[in-house]
């Protein structure tokens, strides 16, 4: 008696009906044996490893390399870089490329980065609101006895004049405005 003898014997033991039944979970099986496969496959090249060492290279050409060993596409305006970014110099061994963007865009203090699947955006950061430091003096004229504040408002980190910015001083049951020109500069009167 060979094997194959009994396999024969024991399928036709089994009622038609159950064999399509254990026939049609075997395939389920496989179907999800398949596709936790391909899951497992996609994360692994989620988990790439890149080496680069980079120095004094535009970023453009660092994004180029990126794609060269890691297939993600990069999407950017190449005037942006131009004048948002900055030279690089970055040492990466064997890096994941979360970690390898995350360290080059630390060193870019002027653009982000959002990554979609398999595809880097880089745009420039959202300005902030300015930080702003007012200069000013105050004297009277001795014509017309009104008070005179004069004044500039700067951004405190550039030192650059910041243009239309409204200055409100209250004065007893009134308000007195004024708002900076072009070059900063501000004026107001305070009558008698």
């Amino acid at each position: 008696m060979n094997i194959n003898h009994h396999v024969e014997d024991i399928l036709l033991l089994i009622p038609r009906q159950a064999f399509k039944i254990i026939f049609m979970r075997v395939q389920l099986i496989f179907l999800f044996l398949l596709l936790v496969l391909t899951q497992l496959r996609a994360t692994d090249l989620k988990a790439q490893h890149l080496t680069i060492h980079v120095n004094g290279e535009t970023l453009q050409h660092v994004l180029k390399e990126i794609r060269k060993q890691t297939g993600y596409d990069f999407v950017y305006n190449p005037e942006v870089l131009k004048v948002y970014s900055k030279t690089v110099h970055i040492e990466a061994d064997n890096m994941s490329i979360k970690d390898l963007l995350k360290k080059l865009f630390d060193a870019q203090p002027m653009l982000q980065y959002t990554v979609d699947q398999n595809t880097v955006i880089v745009r420039p950061k959202k300005k902030l609101k300015p930080t702003t430091k007012i200069e000013m003096k105050q004297y009277r004229n001795l014509e017309t006895l009104e008070w005179i504040i004069e004044g500039v408002v700067l951004d405190e980190d550039s030192m650059e004049p910041i243009e239309g910015v409204t200055i409100l001083l209250e004065v007893v049951n009134s308000q007195i405005h004024a708002q900076s020109d072009k070059y900063g500069k501000f004026r107001l009167i305070i009558s008698k």
